[in-house]
């Protein structure tokens, strides 16, 4: 039973830390800011290219036209970013989820230990050999 509470205790701090991490990396938030600081680069690349070509700056527009297009997939690149975020529902763990997890990792390998502090979750295995290579 003493061993029961102090795994829900320990459960119950892994939940409240994902949890923070969570609320701390908020992680649409990060490429949405550069999705729109390349937009807003882009238009004022563009506006230069604009006022280039009508002043005709032939020289300087091959490389605004190379400023563009690194800029422009960057913008691809950070919108695929969001694609993706947004393709992955994330779903909080439940304290049930968080103790089963930690039993499973006690029960298959055994000496589960957990430091808080460095932020680790460990377990010892048995030997482990690969065609023949420890």
């Amino acid at each position: 039973m003493r061993e029961s509470r102090f795994r829900i205790r320990q459960a119950q701090r892994l939940q409240d830390a994902w949890a923070k991490a969570q609320q701390e990396s908020d992680s649409t938030s990060q490429p949405w800011h550069h999705a729109h600081r390349c937009w807003v680069n882009l238009t004022v690349i563009n506006r230069q290219i604009e006022l280039a070509r009508e002043r005709g700056f032939v020289h300087a527009l091959r490389s605004m036209h190379d400023d563009f297009r690194w800029k422009l997939d960057e913008l691809v690149r950070y919108l695929q970013l969001l694609r993706d975020v947004h393709n992955q529902p994330v779903q909080k763990p439940s304290l049930a989820d968080w103790f089963c997890e930690l039993q499973s990792l006690d029960e298959e390998f055994g000496n589960l230990a957990i430091d808080f502090k460095q932020n680790i979750v460990r377990v010892t295995t048995e030997p482990i050999r690969f065609k023949d290579v420890a």
